[in-house]
């Protein structure tokens, strides 16, 4: 299971971040089969749809966009400090997991 979600992350950073992308920190979280979650921390980089690579948005630090199969990347979203503390503990939740066996 970890080495699919892997594959898939890996996936779509190919696909979605083909672009210019230049001492840029970001990070691609895949939530399930349809939707992914772009968020931008440090430069620029562009979003686009994987079958019309003509629709983009570009995201810059604090941004975030959401992906849905077959969709262009919706409107940026300015990330609150608040979201921010979410999204940390909500890693660091993985991380502590990380070790532990599927179920």
């Amino acid at each position: 299971m970890k080495y699919r979600r892997l594959a898939m992350l890996m996936l779509f950073l190919v696909i979605l971040v083909p672009a210019r992308v230049h001492a840029t920190v970001y990070m691609v979280w895949v939530l399930n089969q349809t939707i992914t979650k772009v968020i931008c921390f440090q430069g620029a980089l562009d979003v686009r749809n994987q079958f019309d690579p003509s629709q983009y948005i570009n995201l810059t630090n604090g941004f975030s966009t959401d992906v849905i199969k077959n969709l262009p990347p919706f409107t940026p979203v300015l990330l609150n400090g608040e979201q921010m503390q979410q999204l940390q503990k909500s890693l660091s939740e993985m991380k502590t997991t990380a070790g532990s066996p599927d179920t």
